[in-house]
């Protein structure tokens, strides 16, 4: 899931799959964050996720801590890296996980 996730979250022409991922009543204004997220990338030339542990709060649990790096280029030549931690709370729908919950901690 984490592979595909962040493959779409960095790519920055895949918005509406982006928002796909999310059920529709995710604990995040989905109108809103699509505005954050294009605003976002327009200063950003490229976007890199690298998940170094994801764990799961106990087994069968559909609560998981997700943590690595994210690096970023932006269009004025310049990069930086910042620590990323997330907390997903899934959900299956139709046969698909999906997030219910989504929170960044950078």
């Amino acid at each position: 899931f984490f592979e595909g996730f962040y493959r779409v979250t960095d790519n920055p022409d895949a918005h509406e799959q982006h928002i796909d991922i999310f059920t529709n009543d995710a604990k995040i204004i989905i109108g809103w964050y699509l505005k954050f997220r294009l605003g976002m990338m327009v200063q950003v030339a490229s976007r890199s996720h690298d998940p170094k542990q994801i764990f799961a709060f106990s087994e069968g649990s559909d609560d998981l801590m997700a943590y690595g790096t994210v690096g970023f280029e932006f269009n004025d030549g310049r990069k930086e890296t910042a620590d990323s931690e997330a907390h997903c709370h899934f959900t299956k729908a139709d046969g698909h996980l999906n997030m219910v919950c989504y929170q960044v901690y950078l």
